[in-house]
């Protein structure tokens, strides 16, 4: 997947009907989509929830399983993903470190993609995300995130990573490739 950084005017994503906002009929995008996903034993309602707590490792991190397992637990149980999102980004747990090691160097990027092909596994959503066809997926946002999506700056223009819509296109991707086997 390229991660580099895009540009992408509005105009000509209007033109080639590509899908530059997660809101409204395109929401199931959304990683704060209502959508469970199973990981490490425990149900999380939205892939924002279980991102958050992918953050620790339950196996041979620097907590014992079951404090790391209790804290997934509480993170699972917040009532909004923006609340479990916030919870996430703690940085300690009882004094010591909280995010799992290799976070930022790539761990994270894989732990995220599996939590989406574990959302689409879902057969409605898989449905939906098919009828998005071949348009470009851009996570254009307003609050600044230029990693996992594009903001659009006072010109028009989108710019940023993406990171979140270039792998939901790869997660549609291999959806078309399962269904054509």
């Amino acid at each position: 997947m390229d991660f580099s950084q895009k540009a992408y005017a509005r105009a000509d994503l209007e033109a080639q009907d590509a899908i530059y906002e997660f809101r409204g009929k395109n929401f199931f995008l959304s990683n704060f989509f209502d959508s469970v996903v199973e990981m490490y034993g425990i149900s999380f309602p939205t892939v924002e929830h279980a991102f958050a707590a992918a953050k620790l490792d339950p196996n041979g991190g620097v907590h014992d399983r079951e404090a790391v397992l209790k804290e997934m637990r509480k993170i699972a149980d917040e009532p909004t993903p923006t609340k479990a999102k916030r919870r996430g980004r703690q940085r300690t747990l009882n004094g010591k470190p909280f995010l799992r090691a290799g976070w930022d160097e790539g761990v994270k990027d894989d732990l995220i993609l599996e939590l989406i092909r574990r959302k689409f596994a879902d057969a409605t959503l898989a449905k939906w995300l098919l009828a998005t066809g071949d348009a470009l997926l851009v996570e254009g946002n307003t609050h600044g995130d230029r990693i996992w999506g594009m903001v659009m700056d006072a010109s028009g223009i989108y710019r940023g990573r993406n990171m979140l819509g270039e792998m939901l296109m790869q997660v549609r991707s291999e959806l078309r490739a399962a269904q054509a086997a």
